[in-house]
């Protein structure tokens, strides 16, 4: 970024002005482990059969290492996306301003000449609007959705468990 080779792209496809490949190096490896590590708390929620002390450090380990793993270089990241939007909205900015003080300094001023310069302050506005919208924690949502899948397998047991505790207690419950 301060070399200037990193460069910010409102409108690029993947969302997040086209740094989308650096967060998805970062969420990559996070979900493979959370895929491998679901299993065995699966496992552990289905032996024990209940949320006991071992099951609820999986769960702890599992989402503050996913947690940790994805805040630590997304923090980075966070800090050159923000100085690449500070730095692109002052440049729209003075645009914006150079173009306003060539209008109003015009001496032939026109309905023609204040048409263009409305549409053309409206375009640097939007590209502004663009800018703010780029995420300063880029694929979070992504990260939070696929560790939510990787955990399906330990909220099926976790479910499955608790089903087998209430088996027990709703025919007694339905009785009264």
């Amino acid at each position: 970024r301060i070399a200037g080779k990193l460069k910010l792209q409102p409108f690029h496809p993947d969302g997040v002005g086209g740094l989308g490949f650096v967060s998805s190096l970062v969420t990559t490896p996070i979900i493979t482990t959370l895929l491998m590590c679901s299993v065995p708390l699966a496992a552990a929620i289905d032996v024990h059969r209940a949320m006991d002390v071992t099951p609820i450090m999986g769960f702890a380990i599992v989402f503050c290492s996913a947690a940790l793993a994805y805040i630590v270089p997304i923090l980075f990241l966070r800090s050159d996306i923000i100085a690449l939007k500070d730095d692109l909205v002052s440049k729209l900015m003075l645009l914006q301003q150079t173009y306003y003080s060539s209008i109003i300094e015009a001496p032939d001023l026109d309905f023609e000449t204040l048409k263009k310069g409305n549409e053309a302050l409206d375009y640097f506005e939007k590209i502004r609007t663009k800018v703010a919208a780029i995420p300063n924690y880029p694929h979070l949502k992504r990260l939070l959705k696929l560790a939510g899948l990787a955990m399906t397998p330990s909220a099926i047991s976790f479910a499955l468990s608790l089903y087998d505790h209430a088996s027990a207690i709703i025919p007694s419950l339905a009785r009264k």
